[in-house]
């Protein structure tokens, strides 16, 4: 087999059209064999992190901005006329395809990966699923996820190291007193 090539599987992914494109692209990384797998993911995570980092980060404040607009003119006919810019700017189908990557991730990686995608499988458990659906909710998700990593995720609990060798005898009966 070919060696896998993660930036061209990125590239792959961030042109899929919709989320269960990318559910389609991780089952190759699934495929592999279990040594060829963990060098792939690993991989794909640094390069979507590293995307994420200095693309989606970087505009936190912008969101935060244009969510909190929105709000402000929750139920008026203002608020239907800011989503419909929002949602032309930007499809919802566009931040469920980053959602399915990080989830994706988690699901090979599980506690072993990023803080970042730790955060997202997090945040997208807690989004209700009409939210999913929709562009602002998918702008949420992103900033809920940014509020989480400022918050730090809790640790993967470390694994139990295995007991080496035989057990000592057990002592019957209570201390001697002499």
């Amino acid at each position: 087999m070919t060696d896998f090539d993660a930036s061209s599987f990125v590239r792959r992914i961030q042109r899929a059209e919709k989320a269960a494109d990318v559910d389609t692209a991780f089952s190759e990384i699934t495929a592999l064999k279990p040594a060829e797998q963990k060098k792939a993911i690993d991989a794909v995570e640094t390069l979507c992190v590293s995307h994420w980092q200095s693309n989606a980060a970087a505009g936190i404040g912008m969101l935060k901005s244009v969510v909190a607009d929105i709000d402000a003119v929750k139920g008026t006919p203002r608020e239907a006329f800011m989503v419909a810019q929002l949602n032309s700017m930007m499809p919802a189908e566009e931040g469920k395809i980053m959602t399915a990557a990080f989830t994706n991730i988690h699901k090979i990686k599980g506690d072993k990966s990023a803080p970042l995608v730790r955060a997202y499988a997090q945040e997208v458990a807690k989004l209700p699923a009409a939210d999913f659906d929709t562009t602002l909710g998918q702008l949420k998700l992103v900033m809920s996820v940014d509020a989480a990593l400022q918050a730090g995720l809790p640790e993967a609990a470390p694994a139990k190291k295995p007991i080496k060798g035989p057990r000592p005898p057990r002592r019957r009966g209570g201390p001697k007193h002499h």
